[in-house]
Formats: C-alpha cells, structure tokens, sequence
C-alpha cells in the first residue's frame, strides 16, 4: 500500500518538528535497498521505519531486519503492516540507546534531522559494513568537507577519520510527504580500510584520539602512535617511543591537556598539519 494511503488509512498528520517526513517515492525507496547491498545472511537496522514502506522492501533481502521507531503510534502501525514477516522486529524507542548492545551488518535509514550528529557519532563505534542513509544536503556538505573546505569543521574531520562518504542519490523535495524545507541526498557510509589510512596517516591518528573520548590528548595521542606503529607499520611501540614522537610534534601544552571532546577546529588542524601525510615521521626507530 502507498504511503499517501496509509496516511490517510490510519488518519496520520506527519509532524515536520519531529522530523516526520515520509518518503513517497517508490522508485527512490528501491534504489536506497538495491544500494544497501543487502545479502540473506545480515542483520540491517533501520532508522525511523515510519510506516514500513521501506522496512518491507529492506525484508526482501535480509536475514532479518531491526526497525527502531521513537514515535509510539508509527511503531503500532508498522507492528500490523508488517504482521506475518518473521524476519522483521519492531522496536519502539530512542534508537540511540537501542543500538549500544544491538549487532548489525547494514544501517538503512531515512534519518530524523534532529539525531544526525548523534547518530554519526553512535556509527562510528560500532563495527558494520556499510549505511546507506538519507540525509539533510547541508548536513552532508559538512560531513564530506575536506581540510580548506570553507565547511569544514569538527565534525567534518570526525567523519573523515572513521568514514568513506560517498553522494549515491539526490531526491526532490517532492519525494517525501510532508515536502520539507530543504533538500536531501542519499549517502554511503563505510569504515575506513587500511589501505585509506596509509594513505593518510592523520586521519588514523585522529580516530584513535577520538575513540578515546574520557583521556586527554596527550595519553590518547601516545596511544595512538603506539596502535598506528603496531597496526599499519608492523613495529613494536613502546610509550617512550611515542614521548619521542610526540616531542618532534611540538604541538602546544594546553591542546594536550584537554580531552577530545574538549579540542576544536584549530587544534584539530594543528594535529593534522603535524602528523602530515608521511608515515615516515611518525615511525618508532
């Protein structure tokens, strides 16, 4: 059943200030599954089910598919729409706290506007294949800015040091109901590989300091040029090595004495600039 039926079946005013804009495009909604890439044998978490349309079609190719929906009612409805797909289980509530212990292969998502930076930050500590997600484009021209975008920033650098994002899809406004107020893109989320990191050292340097958001900057730097030694350069790291380092870096004592979620945009070019893109400098002899 069409979305513009089941608004109008279950009496459904979508609200905008809840991020509440369902996707009406058939076409489009197949296209983001047939992205997915989906194999019988995976979990796929979707975000935001709604109503269902696409958790069906996500059904068609998964092992089983995990729909977290916050709004009560929208989880009701999908729970009776979808009744007789045994691969499928609805969850209703904050899909942020839900996910922390969920196992999953595939993300697929028409995201809520108000959990974007959340969500991104959620996706990075957890070990999957690929998200295919929908997305504001302004918040995509952020998350995809590189270093001397005029857009770039914190959060742009986070991305970039866990995430290859790549633009697969641009939708019309008119592709979702209500019309929203801006436009939005499909975007291929996927971790990093090995052959990414050695081709920008700073870019590991920088997920390492990030993933260790309670230590300062200083004990999470240590330990991540001891991890970049041992992981992408096959040498032994001691943590007098890294001091060694780490004195050649120069970098300033009040940047180190913070914590990561405390450093900002300046300090995080700082880092890059002096990590560089040579590996050679940042090997332990």
């Amino acid at each position: 059943m069409e979305i513009a039926a089941l608004l109008q079946k279950y009496s459904i005013q979508p609200d905008p200030d809840r991020s509440q804009h369902f996707m009406v495009n058939e076409k489009a909604i197949k296209e983001i599954v047939s992205l997915a890439d989906i194999r019988k044998s995976e979990t796929v978490l979707e975000i935001g089910p709604g109503l269902g349309v696409l958790t069906r079609e996500l059904a068609k190719k998964a092992g089983k598919v995990v729909a977290v929906e916050v709004d009560e009612k929208l989880a009701g409805i999908a729970k009776r729409e979808l009744l007789g797909l045994n691969n499928v289980e609805i969850i209703q509530g904050d899909v942020l706290h839900a996910m922390e212990n969920m196992e999953f292969d595939r993300v697929v998502s028409n995201t809520p506007y108000m959990i974007l930076e959340p969500l991104v930050q959620k996706l990075a500590r957890k070990d999957f294949r690929i998200a295919v997600l929908t997305l504001p484009a302004h918040f995509v021209h952020i998350i995809t800015a590189r270093l001397g975008d005029e857009q770039y920033s914190k959060l742009s650098a986070f991305v970039g040091a866990f995430f290859r994002a790549e633009v697969k899809m641009e939708l019309r406004k008119e592709d979702f109901r209500p019309v929203p107020n801006v436009n939005n893109v499909v975007v291929k989320l996927g971790k990093k590989s090995q052959d990414d990191y050695e081709a920008g050292p700073a870019d590991y340097i920088l997920k390492e300091i990030f993933s260790q958001r309670a230590r300062k900057v200083k004990n999470a730097l240590m330990e991540a040029l001891i991890s970049y030694n041992t992981v992408m350069l096959g040498v032994p790291g001691t943590k007098n090595k890294a001091r060694a380092i780490m004195a050649g870096l120069k970098l300033r004592q009040d940047l180190l004495e913070k914590t990561p979620d405390q450093i900002n945009i300046n300090d995080i070019k700082l880092i890059i600039s002096r990590t560089g893109s040579s590996a050679h400098a940042l090997k332990m002899a």
